[in-house]
C-alpha cells in the first residue's frame, strides 16, 4: 500500500489561470482554447494534469495568476467518492475532483490508494488515456 498522499511529481510546468482558482489544489484542470488553465470537464476535454502546489503564494490562484499543473508522474487529487486502489479515475466535472471513470468518459489516471468518501486525498497515477469503453 503506498502512503496516503504521495506524489511524485515529473512535470509540473507553469501556467496562467483562467479563472479562480482558490479551492482546486489537488484536482484535475484542463488547457482552454485560450491556453489558460481552468477545471477540467466530466468529459475530460483538454485534460493537461492536476493543480499542484508548488509554494504557498500558488495554493489559491485568482483568474490571470501564475499556477503550477503537474503534467506527468504521481499526484494528489481529491477524491468525490469512495475509490479503491486500481480503479480508473475521471474528473466530476466543475468540482475536478476524482470519481471512477464511466463508460464514454476520459481516463485521466489510475488510482493508487483508496479512498473511502468525499474529500479524501489520494495518490494518482497521471494518465493522458482514451475514453472509457
Amino acid at each position: 500500500m503506498a502512503r496516503q498522499g504521495l506524489s511524485h511529481p515529473v512535470m509540473p510546468l507553469t501556467f496562467e489561470a483562467g479563472v479562480d482558482l482558490s479551492g482546486y489544489k489537488n484536482r484535475f484542470v484542463s488547457m482552454s482554447a485560450d491556453g489558460q488553465i481552468d477545471p477540467t470537464p466530466a468529459t475530460g476535454a483538454g485534460f493537461l494534469g492536476i493543480l499542484y502546489d508548488i509554494d504557498s503564494d500558488t495554493d489559491a490562484p485568482a483568474a490571470g495568476d501564475e499556477c503550477y499543473v503537474l503534467c506527468l508522474g504521481v499526484g494528489v487529487v481529491e477524491a468525490a467518492e469512495a475509490i479503491t486502489p486500481g480503479q480508473e479515475v475521471a474528473s466530476a466535472g466543475a468540482t475536478g475532483k476524482a470519481v471512477v471513470v464511466a463508460a464514454t468518459e476520459r481516463i485521466l489516471g489510475i488510482a493508487l490508494e483508496e479512498a473511502t468518501a468525499d474529500g479524501q486525498l489520494i495518490s494518482v497515477l497521471i494518465v493522458h488515456g482514451g475514453i472509457k469503453a
